[in-house]
C-alpha cells in the first residue's frame, strides 16, 4: 500500500475495527445502495448539467452497475492499491466528462444520507447511546460509513 493511501486511512481513522465493521455491513450495503442509487439517478435525470454527462439510459444503467460494484469493494474494507487506482479512475472519468465537483459532492451527499438514514431506521426504536459515550453499534456503523464515503470522495476529488 502506498504511503499516501496509508496516511489517508490513518488520518480519517480507518483502522482494523472500521474495516471489520464495514465487512459486517456488507449485506446491509448491498441492500441499501440500490435504492440510494435509484434515487440518485432519478435526480441526475432532472438536472441538465448532470444528465448531459450520459448518452442515454443504458449509459446511466451501466454507471449505476459500476457504482454498485464499487460499493461492494468498499464493503470489503480492502482499501489497497487496487481500490485507490479504481477510485482515481472514477475521478479521471468525472474530470474528462467535465462534471463540476459540486455535482459529484452533492450526489455523494445524497447517497451517504440515504445509507445513514437506512442504518438508523434499522436500529429504531432501540435507544441509541449518545455520540462519544459507550460504543453503540449504530453510531459506530454510521461512523464507518461516513469514513469510507469521505475517503472515497477524497481520492476521487484529488483527480479533479
Amino acid at each position: 500500500m502506498s504511503d499516501d493511501l496509508q496516511e489517508r486511512l490513518d488520518f480519517i481513522g480507518i483502522d482494523g475495527g472500521v474495516v471489520a465493521r464495514l465487512r459486517a455491513l456488507g449485506p446491509f450495503l448491498d441492500r441499501a445502495i440500490r435504492p440510494a442509487l435509484a434515487q440518485f439517478y432519478d435526480r441526475i435525470r432532472r438536472f441538465p448539467e448532470t444528465r448531459g454527462v450520459f448518452r442515454d439510459d443504458a449509459h446511466i444503467a451501466s454507471a449505476e452497475g459500476a457504482q454498485i460494484r464499487h460499493w461492494g469493494v468498499i464493503a470489503t474494507g480492502n482499501f489497497d492499491a487496487a481500490y485507490f487506482k479504481a477510485s482515481r479512475r472514477i475521478g479521471n472519468a468525472h474530470a474528462r466528462a467535465e462534471l463540476a465537483p459540486r455535482w459529484y459532492i452533492g450526489g455523494y451527499a445524497m447517497v451517504t444520507e440515504h445509507l445513514v438514514a437506512a442504518q438508523i431506521r434499522g436500529a429504531w426504536p432501540r435507544r441509541i447511546a449518545g455520540f462519544g459515550s459507550a460504543p453503540d453499534p449504530t453510531i459506530a456503523n454510521v461512523g464507518a460509513l461516513i469514513k469510507a464515503a469521505m475517503l472515497d470522495m477524497d481520492i476521487v476529488m484529488t483527480e479533479y
